[in-house]
């Protein structure tokens, strides 16, 4: 996989991360006592959100690293573990966005997190 293609998949994977934060987002604030789940997945969006952030930077060259350190950097490891975040964001994506059903009431989001819960825990 050639420098573009990587960071296009970075790029798309800010862009999952961004959409799933939104609506995560949306449920927690709007949902009282909302799953402890819920804030641990937020968290877990937000924190790779945060890691891809650097990646990008440093693919783009805005952040540069030590010779020593991006010695150590096996684009391979690099390839395989975007590639199963884009996996795993697709899904997350999809699962979330069905939380995202327009129902206004905190029973409808607790009831359609309820149903989705066992995915999102293993995502």
């Amino acid at each position: 996989m050639d420098p573009l293609s990587v960071a296009a998949s970075v790029v798309g994977l800010l862009g999952a991360t961004a959409k799933v934060s939104s609506v995560l987002t949306t449920f927690v604030r709007g949902t009282k006592d909302a799953p402890k789940l819920a804030n641990d997945v937020l968290q877990e969006v937000s924190d790779i959100s945060a890691c891809l952030a650097q990646l990008q930077a440093f693919l783009l060259g805005t952040r540069a690293g030590s010779r020593s350190r991006t010695a150590l950097i096996m684009v391979e490891q690099v390839v395989v573990t975007l590639t199963a975040c884009v996996m795993t964001f697709s899904e997350l994506e999809e699962t979330v966005e069905s939380l995202n059903d327009g129902t206004p009431t905190r029973l409808g989001s607790r009831i359609a997190w309820m149903k989705k819960e066992p995915v999102l825990a293993r995502l």
